[in-house]
């Protein structure tokens, strides 16, 4: 069963999936709510990645925290920090991550500012649906029971996202 791939899949009218998720998913209000759960978590960054199976790479999807301009940036899955989580399908938590062998710097991103780093995977039933990260500027690491209340108080929020994903490519003859 593949994933979403962002870029290559097509609907039958010949719809690309991206053009129909700009006008379904509209980025200002995930914004919105990344923002409020970076508040509510306390950390100066929550990001959203969305995996795309069809050419193995992570795309930044939305991010409050991180230059808008990064938004849409794709990295391999087999670079970065983001690469590292989704490949080993685990939590990385990283105090420094510029310091770190894996970290991949995407340019324009702002990122260089932020002394700690957590990504989580997002899994339903085994597929690789995408990872959620949270970075600080104040240097922490993230324990695991601060990486379960991250997940526990996020959670739904990101799996509401990933099920909307799912419902508007199916809806669209796409798989998931």
């Amino acid at each position: 069963m593949g994933m979403l791939s962002i870029d290559k899949f097509e609907m039958k009218n010949d719809v690309k999936i991206d053009e129909i998720m700009e006008k379904v998913m509209d980025k200002d209000r995930l914004f919105l709510k990344l923002k409020d759960i970076a508040h509510f978590l306390g950390v100066d960054v929550a990001t959203i990645y969305i995996y795309d199976e069809f050419r193995k790479e992570l795309i930044l999807w939305c991010s409050y925290g991180l230059d808008k301009a990064s938004w849409g940036t794709r990295i391999p899955i087999s670079r970065g920090l983001v690469g590292k989580c989704a490949r080993e399908m685990r939590p990385i938590s990283v105090k420094e991550p510029y310091r770190h062998p894996d970290f991949y710097y995407v340019p324009g991103s702002g990122e260089e500012k932020y002394q700690s780093f957590l990504a989580i995977p997002i899994v339903k039933n085994g597929d690789l649906l995408g990872v959620f990260v949270v970075q600080t500027i104040e240097m922490k690491f993230f324990l695991s029971h601060e990486i379960k209340f991250i997940w526990a108080n996020a959670e739904k929020f990101i799996t509401e996202i990933f099920s909307f994903l799912k419902q508007k490519n199916k809806k669209g003859g796409g798989e998931w």
